[in-house]
């Protein structure tokens, strides 16, 4: 919920190589750009990767037709797509692009703005970097050019999830619907727990290699076409999301932390709650209130305070005048990339930060920041959609529920059920945003436990949405 909410994990410029503490960063660059200049790329990404210690593994079960893929990736019009782990990934994109890039020079990268496009920018120039900071306010335009690109013989690399999101974006279905049914689609997928690990080895200085595994598909426009052929407008991006997961399942169940059967497999909620409890009480030392959101909070509240499963990752919200502080608490208990989002694959901000994002190994946390009505009592989010248009999302007075509930490891506050609803069934009443399947469920999933019997389309389920002209 909380990607759609107030994230976003396509397009955000510190999701990468960012990720480093500030030294790091700067050598990162430095080294790049000399080495770059001097002896090509291939000799600079080399350089890199020593620098890094990193070891990329790519598909180690199939290597004749390895081959094959990368032949075709290197030589045909298309896309790349990969998912967006953050922490190194933009690095992995371009070793796996270089011959491309240096033999074809046809390959066009879409980043968003910031920091992070200014200095690509000042190393490859514009020719290969797409600005896509405004993203959704320039999808037309950015659909337009990346079409024309492709079908000129040209390759468009993007992440189709919103980067911190799990799930497809439309930008992608977008582009690809406007392709040939031939035109190589060409998938990409980092494994995310070694990439968090190298980025954590990076950071605390150990001169371990890290290895880290990379599998590759080559698939056509018209594969990804037949998966959403008479599928429900609503639901076609969580089928494409599917689709992409199938094609990477044998190597994703190889991953210690989300293999069921394996002894070792609460690792990472073990990770994810003992987050959730080091933010509490920091913030609470620090006087400012967080809230438990999203689906740790669904869970805390429909399982009486006990919490059993994994979740992609760990939400609270805060308010406006304690967003600085919660920042500081991240900072004192390790948290690294700590920054303000103004926007994500399908809201922005007109002025003010939508949320607090932060990393601490692979542990992603995202904090929605919200406003507070004096007038009315209420608190509310403030919101522009894809065209444009500008709202206020006013929630019930009791979002942010003062109960707190007791659990193993202390007590917790979280966001109140009806304001959980709440923050799913908006969506619906949003021009150019779709209401998710997960997100109609876990609404539903609240309403049945704690008002059982009551229909959806109850008026008190829907938060008051007011344009602002």
């Amino acid at each position: 919920m909380l990607e759609r909410w107030a994230t976003n994990k396509n397009n955000n410029p510190k999701n990468t190589i960012e990720t480093l503490n500030d030294n790091a960063q700067k050598d990162y660059f430095d080294i790049f750009t000399e080495k770059y200049q001097s002896k090509g790329l291939d000799i600079a990404l080399e350089h890199l990767k020593d620098f890094f210690k990193l070891e990329l593994a790519y598909n180690q079960d199939s290597q004749s037709n390895f081959q094959e893929q990368r032949h075709k990736l290197e030589t045909q019009p298309g896309l790349i797509i990969s998912n967006h782990p953050g922490g190194l990934d933009t690095l992995i994109m371009l070793d796996i692009l270089k011959k491309r890039i240096s033999e074809k020079g046809d390959v066009k990268i879409l980043v968003a703005g910031g920091e992070l496009y200014d200095r690509l920018v000042s190393i490859f120039s514009e020719d290969i970097f797409i600005n896509a900071e405004k993203g959704f306010a320039n999808l037309r335009k950015i659909i337009g050019e990346s079409v024309e690109h492709i079908n000129a013989g040209g390759l468009l690399m993007i992440y189709p999830t919103g980067g911190q999101e799990k799930t497809f974006q439309s930008g992608f279905k977008s582009i690809f619907k406007r392709l040939p049914d031939n035109a190589m689609i060409y998938a990409v997928n980092i494994d995310e727990h070694d990439l968090a690990m190298a980025s954590k080895n990076t950071n605390s200085g150990k001169k371990d290699v890290s290895r880290v595994r990379v599998d590759e598909i080559y698939t056509t426009v018209k594969e990804w076409g037949d998966e959403i052929a008479g599928v429900n407008l609503h639901e076609q991006n969580d089928k494409l999301t599917e689709f992409y997961n199938s094609k990477f399942q044998e190597s994703e169940s190889k991953k210690v932390y989300t293999t069921e059967k394996n002894p070792e497999k609460n690792e990472l909620l073990e990770k994810q709650l003992e987050s959730i409890y080091d933010i509490s009480k920091k913030a609470k030392e620090k006087g400012c209130s967080l809230y438990l959101f999203a689906g740790f909070a669904d869970e805390f509240l429909l399982n009486n305070g006990d919490i059993k499963k994994k979740h992609e990752d760990v939400d609270f919200i805060c308010m406006r005048n304690d967003a600085k502080k919660v920042m500081e608490a991240l900072n004192e208990i390790g948290y690294t990339d700590i920054k303000e989002v103004f926007d994500n694959g399908d809201l922005y901000s007109s002025e003010l930060p939508l949320k607090i994002a932060a990393q601490r190994g692979f542990i992603s946390v995202d904090i929605p920041i919200m406003d507070f009505d004096e007038q009315c009592q209420q608190p509310f989010y403030t919101i522009t959609n894809n065209d444009g248009k500008k709202f206020h999302i006013y929630f019930e007075k009791a979002f942010l529920s003062d109960k707190k509930i007791q659990s193993p490891e202390g007590e917790l506050s979280t966001v109140s059920a009806l304001g959980l609803i709440q923050t799913r069934i908006f969506y619906s009443k949003i021009e150019g945003i779709e209401l998710r399947e997960k997100d109609r469920k876990a609404a539903e999933a609240l309403r049945n436990k704690f008002f059982p019997g009551e229909d959806l389309s109850n008026p008190k389920f829907m938060p008051k949405i007011i344009e602002i002209k």
